[in-house]
């Protein structure tokens, strides 16, 4: 036990170096003048759109099972029973 939590720290901590390592790179990097073409704005905007509706489908979901546990817990009827 006490190995893999030394082994998750030690992930942890390179992970940390590498992400201040690529925060470092790029701040001193100088301007690129480059060009982006339509292609490029529009998989950009495709993954901006895919991050917004995979957030949302995860909360759905989520929320249906948090509905289900209050329910559960409060031992109330759902309404779609009360419909029949």
């Amino acid at each position: 036990m006490q190995f893999k939590l030394y082994q998750s720290r030690i992930r942890k901590a390179f992970a940390m170096k590498i992400g201040l390592l690529f925060i470092f790179f790029m701040s001193i990097s100088k301007s690129a003048y480059a060009y982006l073409d339509p292609g490029s704005a529009s998989l950009i905007l495709q993954g901006i759109l895919a991050a917004i509706v995979g957030g949302v489908a995860t909360l759905g979901i989520y929320w249906t099972k948090f509905k289900v546990f209050i329910s559960r817990f409060f031992n109330l009827k759902s309404n779609s029973n009360n419909d029949k």
